[in-house]
């Protein structure tokens, strides 16, 4: 089977190749490919020729510094093109959601500089696993370890004060990096063996896109001079007493972290009643702009505008996040659907970020909660298609992070794999998880309707 996430062999590579002798007809059993999923990549790319320069090669340095810092710039990449695309193409249902996930995909480039640098201090692999552990995603706790073995004359530095007090004030409201995935967090009354949540925002809020996206780029920015800098053995001090980022950055922005204001079709307005709870917005949200990132990087290809860095390669990873975390929203989305409230914060709480494992509870319920069991064929597709996302990613981790808490890379150095067939298994697994859903929301409105 071709299966997606994994090294294509020059041996997968030619069934790739016969896949396309097949473009008018139906791919023999054997490829075990989705059809939709056939079609879609025979749509985009007309010829072999084309699909071949899809093809990206996953690499690492064996060295976690440059690692993650080639992921920060990644991702950093990847948020621009999107806040470019949520902000010059204005659209009021995309500014209130779409926000959502540029403003994780920041975030996420700056914890992934942070620890970039962080790991340019401490080498000794024991320090670092126990960094790993500590930290988390705890930006100020990573910026802690930075300014600890910061040179004294540097910490008075202004640009550096702010950058610490904008870290403290995202810290603030995302300490664990997952304000922006999810539109609650589950609370468990231990006493009582009881769940409930809480808003991530409660209030409704009116973002500045224009400063929020400036900020955002300034604190990476800052983190990525002092990164250069030592890669170059150039003195932090002796260059910052030269350029100007204390006067650009005091004159022009506070440290506040969501900053209210802005233009009309500037800003996004979060926390009020309509997008706080539904998970289909942030679903929606996700989804939109991983498409954004596939598109763009689709159109490189095909109009032969190539640069030195291809954007398939650029955008593989935050794509595939962005993609992997929808699918875990849609099951959770399922989730409440399907046994209601109370007990869908339980099931989500136990289960976490473990996709088969919410599959599975979902399966087995199903028909006591609804009287109708899932039609076998939509639950075998969602079975495979499942099985292939959660194999690739079972913690939700290795599409966001070069190696895992024990210091392993996640990829096989200079593994070889294709954007577009991993982009539309992911998608066709979303699609069909809440192509579900919509049934049972159908199915459970016709009930109402009948005894009403």
């Amino acid at each position: 089977m071709l299966k997606p996430f994994e090294n294509i062999s020059n041996r997968k590579l030619r069934t790739f190749e016969e896949l396309f002798y097949f473009r008018n007809e139906t791919p023999p059993e054997t490829y075990k490919l989705p059809f939709v999923v056939y079609k879609s990549i025979l749509n985009d790319y007309k010829k072999i020729e084309l699909f071949k320069k899809h093809l990206i090669t996953i690499s690492h340095e064996n060295n976690l510094s440059k690692d993650f810092y080639n992921m920060a710039l990644n991702f950093k990449k990847a948020a621009r093109e999107a806040a470019e695309f949520l902000v010059n193409r204005p659209n009021i249902g995309k500014l209130d959601t779409v926000f959502f996930a540029v403003t994780y995909m920041y975030r996420q480039s700056i914890e992934l500089i942070m620890k970039a640098r962080v790991f340019q201090l401490i080498e000794a692999a024991q320090e670092r696993k126990e960094f790993m552990t500590d930290a988390a995603h705890n930006l100020k706790k990573i910026f802690e370890v930075i300014e600890a073995r910061t040179d004294e004359m540097y910490k008075t530095s202004e640009s550096l004060l702010w950058l610490k007090t904008f870290i403290s004030n995202i810290s603030k409201i995302d300490l664990s990096s997952d304000s922006f995935r999810y539109p609650y967090r589950i609370i468990k009354d231990h006493l009582f063996e009881t769940y409930e949540f809480e808003y991530v925002f409660n209030e409704r809020k009116d973002i500045c896109l224009e400063k929020l996206i400036n900020k955002l780029d300034i604190a990476f920015t800052l983190m990525q001079e002092q990164y250069e800098l030592n890669v170059s053995g150039l003195s932090l001090q002796s260059d910052w007493e030269t350029n100007d980022h204390e006067i650009a950055i005091n004159e022009t922005y506070s440290t506040d972290f969501l900053e209210e204001g802005g233009d009309y079709y500037a800003k996004s307005v979060i926390g009020y009643e309509y997008n706080k709870s539904e998970l289909y917005l942030y679903i929606q949200a996700y989804q939109e702009a991983a498409d954004h990132l596939y598109v763009k990087a689709v159109e490189q290809v095909v109009s032969g505008k190539e640069s030195n860095q291809k954007l398939a390669g650029t955008f593989y990873l935050p794509i595939c996040y962005l993609y992997r975390n929808a699918i875990e929203l849609a099951l959770k989305d399922l989730c409440f659907v399907t046994y209601g409230y109370t007990d869908a914060l339980e099931v989500i709480y136990t289960r976490k970020h473990k996709l088969e494992s919410i599959w599975n509870h979902i399966k087995c319920h199903y028909p006591k909660y609804l009287n109708i069991d899932i039609p076998t064929d939509h639950k075998e597709e969602i079975d495979k298609a499942l099985k292939l996302v959660h194999e690739a990613d079972a913690t939700s981790s290795k599409f966001r992070y070069p190696i895992d808490k024990n210091l392993k890379y996640y990829y096989t150095n200079n593994s070889r794999i294709h954007l577009a067939y991993d982009y539309y298994n992911l998608r066709h697994c979303l699609n069909i998880i809440e192509g579900l859903t919509y049934k049972t929301r159908d199915y459970i409105d016709s009930i109402e309707v009948h005894y009403d």
